[in-house]
């Protein structure tokens, strides 16, 4: 019995002994993405909502190409090709809505320019999107009396304004790029920041937010890679509670709108969101993101809503 935990210790010490090499060692993270660099995109997104004692849940599942090229400012990113093949949802009027989505010509993706520091310039398409999108959303509002369809029309004209798909896209970016840019990590030393943020959801609303950049390691990009060229980035991100709350009851009293419409706006920006990233540290390329956001009405409830997105890249030659 002695020796197997001799053995045991031995075994530990083989695995512990990268890791603490590895602590305390700067990441400078720089972006360097390339023109002409393809990549094939594999998306999930996992959803489960839970609602005046109300569930549902979604899960779809998209592939679609990355191109990037040049532009004036910089480097341009531009999505085609989506392929829907998966899209469940046990709400039925969600799931109509994501067919409609499917049928789209643009998947809700606009083209992404970026400087040739990577920092977000401005996404064009928003208003072909828009349009696009809101021909998808007529399903659901069929069936609806009239005060709810002037309440979710409402709610549907913030979401799939040119703004807010703008807003989404730069979120998007962020989260694979842009919130790392320039940063230099060790490797198990977390950095704490105060940062803030404006959405086209709360029109002149400045939202704190508290967030917490870590370097966990180094990881190979891909399973077929000998050698770990990525590193494992991870991001939490806490909106100021106080701000969203007055912001959200502001926009109740303004618009009129039934709680239960509005809570898909709250869930945009209320709650804690995680990031882990499996990137290369010299060109801030992508192999693995993963975006996950917890919001809950009170600190103390259940969650009203638990989504989490999955993105996988595989570069073409």
């Amino acid at each position: 019995m002695m020796m197997n935990h001799i053995r045991f210790a031995a075994a530990l010490a083989l695995v512990a002994a990268p890791l603490a090499a590895q602590q305390g060692r700067t990441v400078p993270l720089r972006f360097n993405w390339r023109p002409g660099m393809r990549a094939e995109v594999d998306y999930e997104q996992v959803r489960l909502r839970n609602m005046n004692g109300q569930v549902d849940s979604l899960r779809v599942a998209s592939t679609y190409r990355m191109d990037v090229s040049t532009h004036a400012a910089g480097v341009g990113i531009a999505y085609s090709g989506t392929r829907w093949t998966e899209l469940r949802a046990t709400n039925p009027v969600m799931g109509r809505y994501h067919e409609a989505l499917a049928r789209t010509t643009s998947g809700g993706r606009g083209r992404t320019l970026v400087s040739l520091g990577g920092r977000f310039l401005r996404v064009e398409g928003t208003q072909a999107i828009a349009g696009e999108l809101n021909q998808a959303l007529g399903p659901l509002l069929e069936g609806m009396d009239d005060p709810m369809v002037r309440s979710i029309r409402q709610v549907v004209s913030t979401l799939t304004s040119p703004q807010a798909l703008s807003a989404d896209t730069e979120n998007e970016w962020n989260a694979l790029v842009g919130a790392w840019v320039g940063m230099e990590l060790k490797i198990g030393e977390p950095l704490a920041v105060e940062r803030s943020i404006r959405t086209p959801v709360f029109p002149g609303v400045t939202i704190p937010l508290h967030m917490r950049f870590s370097v966990a390691g180094r990881v190979r990009c891909t399973p077929a890679d000998a050698q770990e060229r990525c590193v494992k980035l991870e991001l939490s991100s806490i909106p100021d509670r106080e701000v969203v709350a007055r912001a959200m009851r502001d926009f109740l009293e303004r618009a009129g709108t039934p709680f239960e419409a509005a809570q898909a706006i709250f869930a945009q920006v209320n709650g804690q969101s995680f990031i882990t990233l499996h990137t290369e540290p010299q060109t801030l390329r992508p192999y693995f993101l993963q975006y996950g956001r917890v919001v809950k009405a009170n600190p103390e409830d259940a969650p009203i809503l638990v989504d989490t997105r999955t993105y996988r890249f595989r570069y073409l030659p």
